[in-house]
C-alpha cells in the first residue's frame, strides 16, 4: 500500500535527520530518490552524517524494524560519506493496491 511506503519513507527520513547528524546541525542534507521498477518502487533516502548502529534504547530505536514490516525489502549501506536505505515496496496489481506488498 502507499500509506505503508509512505510511512517507511518518513521513518526512514526522520531516521537520518535525527541520527546521522549532531544536534543543532542546521539543515542536515537529505537525499530522496524513487524510481519505479517494473512491479516495484525503489526508494533511497541518503544523508552525509555517520551511522549509529542499533542498539538498546529502551522504547526507541525500531524504525528499522518498522521500515521492515512495512516494505517488501530494507537495506542499509552505511559509508564514510554517510548512509543510504534502500526501500523496495512490490506493486501489487492484483488486489488494487499500488504498493502493496501482503
Amino acid at each position: 500500500m502507499l500509506g505503508d511506503l509512505g510511512l517507511a519513507v518518513y521513518e526512514a527520513l526522520a531516521n537520518a535527520a535525527e541520527h546521522a547528524y549532531e544536534p543543532g546541525c542546521p539543515a542536515p542534507p537529505l537525499r530522496l530518490t524513487a524510481r519505479l521498477d517494473h512491479d516495484h518502487v525503489l526508494v533511497s533516502i541518503s544523508d552525509e552524517g555517520r551511522w549509529c548502529p542499533p542498539g538498546d534504547r529502551g522504547l526507541r530505536g525500531r524504525g528499522l524494524s518498522l521500515m521492515r514490516q512495512l516494505v517488501s525489502a530494507v537495506d542499509v549501506e552505511p559509508g564514510a560519506q554517510g548512509t543510504t536505505v534502500h526501500l523496495c515496496a512490490h506493486l501489487d496489481h492484483d488486489s488494487g493496491d499500488r504498493a502493496g506488498h501482503r
